[in-house]
């Protein structure tokens, strides 16, 4: 759980500096996901960052999201957009009906164990594959 809004941004200067600049160019040239940066954010509470502290988020808002954000993408762009859209994968399942059974998954995201995203493109995006099936696994 990260305090406050400057120790959100503390965190994330440090991840932008020592794991994002580093290899941003190479990751983009390659195509690459960075599991890396994925990690070092679960890491350090940023993947909870606006979930309630009841189970276990840091319960900051927007304001902090949007600096978190903003200081990722002057690192690496690819990474603050992964981060954005777990973001909003997030608020999504943390939106759930009333007496959902969506803690589990909160709480996992809370402890930087679960990286959520949104399953949506644009044609002509270049993200957009309507014939493709993806899958992504953990891997231990």
């Amino acid at each position: 759980m990260i305090a406050s809004h400057e120790a959100a941004i503390s965190q994330a200067r440090d991840i932008a500096d020592q794991v994002l600049a580093p290899a941003a160019a190479e990751n983009d040239k390659a195509a690459r996901f960075s599991t890396e940066a994925i990690d070092a954010l679960g890491g350090a509470s940023l993947l909870g960052l606006m979930l309630p502290t009841e189970i276990g988020g840091s319960g900051l808002g927007p304001r902090t999201f949007a600096h978190v954000t903003g200081t990722l993408a002057e690192a690496d762009a690819s990474v603050a957009m992964v981060y954005v859209m777990h973001a909003l994968g997030t608020a999504t399942i943390a939106a759930a009906r009333p007496g959902a059974a969506v803690a589990p998954t909160l709480q996992e995201i809370a402890a930087g164990r679960h990286l959520s995203t949104l399953a949506f493109s644009e044609a002509g995006s270049r993200s957009h594959t309507p014939r493709k099936k993806r899958l992504a696994r953990m891997q231990q």
